[in-house]
């Protein structure tokens, strides 16, 4: 008489199948966190050009210091800080970009949704600045903001901007692009030039 096996996994099969699993799920999630970073990557990069288009098609029209030093726009009316940022009595520079005629300036926002003016992403989080200042004597504006995938560059600011040419902004911002540590250090790392 023939004996009938029971047909179905044994422990042992069904337990490297849950390894197997188990690993597959840990690289899935390893390379959605770097496909993720990579988007927002991606998209501040486009925001950062897209903010310094529309900085460069202002000065083209209306002058180079339309948006920049002496505008009312941004620290202190001189077309530098956060995007974004709140400078009482000085506009908002986004606001002056809607303002002079550009609605799309108010589309440009971190991908990470972060409002700058809040406590979760002020510093260590990316964002986007404006900086205007001199370049070699000439007035000069760029768009920054931070990318995780490229190396800081402490001296950054000092290549953008002549020395003591941003106004509105401690430390002539040549702290923006530090990192060491979260007092006075935005680890700005890329920019793009507007004019």
């Amino acid at each position: 008489m023939a004996v009938k096996r029971a047909n179905g996994f044994t422990i042992v099969e069904l337990l490297i199948v849950i390894v197997v699993i188990g690993i597959l799920a840990a690289i899935s999630i390893v390379a959605y966190n770097g496909l993720q970073d990579r988007a927002h990557d991606a998209s501040r990069r486009s925001g950062a050009s897209n903010i310094a288009k529309i900085i460069g098609l202002i000065a083209t029209e209306r002058g180079a210091d339309a948006i920049g030093i002496g505008s009312g726009c941004g620290s202190q009316g001189h077309g530098t800080g956060y995007y974004t940022g709140v400078y009482d009595p000085s506009k908002r520079i986004i606001d002056c970009l809607v303002d002079m005629g550009y609605p799309d300036a108010a589309k440009i926002l971190d991908p990470n949704g972060c409002d700058v003016n809040g406590p979760s992403c002020h510093r260590s989080e990316s964002r986007y600045m404006v900086v205007s200042c001199r370049k070699n004597g000439r007035p000069a504006a760029y768009a920054l903001t931070r990318i995780k995938s490229e190396p800081q560059n402490a001296s950054l600011m000092s290549e953008l901007c002549d020395s003591g040419s941003v106004l509105g902004w401690a430390d002539d911002a040549r702290t923006w692009s530090g990192c060491a540590d979260a007092v006075g250090n935005y680890c700005i790392n890329h920019a793009v030039r507007a004019y």
